[in-house]
């Protein structure tokens, strides 16, 4: 190999980092919005845990809901789900055990879903 196939090798694999570091992902686009909106959901909420879930990045998503989440009820057991999961993967146990609870506690939860 001469130098020019080391260098055309180099940017070969380079580039597909380089992209993706370009291209925001969707979640950090959801929360950009969601940050921004004059009112927030719980559907907005949902979607932004979900997300977080699916790319692996709990600890921003539930960083963006925290505050939601802890200035409103969820009765949601999806939301609840998600809540619990994307703490526990961000490291904040307590409040994903609070939120596992409060999961256990509906009374729409069914053993056989």
């Amino acid at each position: 190999m001469n130098f020019n196939t080391h260098s055309w090798l180099a940017r070969l694999l380079v580039a597909p980092f380089a992209i993706g570091m370009a291209v925001a992902a969707p979640l950090d686009d959801r929360v950009k919005a969601f940050k921004a909106a004059p009112t927030q959901t719980e559907t907005a909420v949902s979607e932004i845990l979900d997300l977080g879930l699916a790319e692996n990045r709990s600890a921003l998503a539930f960083a963006a809901a925290k505050p939601w989440l802890a200035a409103n009820a969820a009765d949601s057991a999806k939301l609840l789900f998600s809540a619990a999961q994307s703490a526990e993967f961000a490291g904040e146990w307590r409040q994903a055990v609070s939120f596992y609870r409060k999961l256990l506690k509906l009374q729409e939860l069914d053993a056989t879903t």
